[in-house]
């Protein structure tokens, strides 16, 4: 059975999902390139709180 109720969702969920993706991935790139070898770990850590919490809390 195949899924035609909602064709707009089917159309802009993947869009959505790569400009979110997209947007995490400059961030990451850019954030990386300009930090120390020692304290990317930290780097990757404040990227994500930073990234995630703002959408979800």
């Amino acid at each position: 059975m195949k899924i035609t109720h909602f064709p707009l969702i089917r159309l802009f969920l993947p869009i959505l999902l790569a400009v979110v993706l997209m947007s995490f991935v400059a961030t990451a790139v850019s954030t990386l390139s300009a930090a120390p070898t020692a304290k990317r770990n930290v780097a990757i850590i404040n990227l994500y709180n930073q990234h995630f919490r703002g959408y979800y809390v």
